[in-house]
């Protein structure tokens, strides 16, 4: 429905036809529902298409995963670095007696 409706905007604007007597009426029947005006015409054109919706829901679904890795990863990395540091400071406080 995007390239329909772009390239019918395209044709509108090559062909000079943007005065309001020249401008057919945009109508769409979706699901049997009846859309009119110009304004609801891009919204439904706009829409993402089926293939852009499985994407989003694929990376969505990746994202979960990928995120507890990295946050399940970053908590021994904060322990052993804690744990450096808590040894450091016992050894400099050892040799500072």
């Amino acid at each position: 429905m995007q390239a329909t409706y772009a390239g019918f905007k395209k044709w509108q604007k090559d062909n000079k036809r943007t005065g309001e007597d020249q401008l057919p009426k945009h109508s769409i029947m979706n699901d049997g529902k009846l859309y009119e005006g110009e304004k609801n015409a891009e919204m439904l054109a706009n829409l993402p298409t089926k293939k852009d919706l499985i994407q989003m829901i694929a990376i969505g679904i990746k994202a979960v995963p990928t995120k507890v890795g990295r946050g399940v990863g970053a908590v021994p990395n904060k322990l052993g670095r804690a744990f450096g540091a808590l040894k450091e400071k016992i050894a400099e406080d050892e040799s500072a007696k």
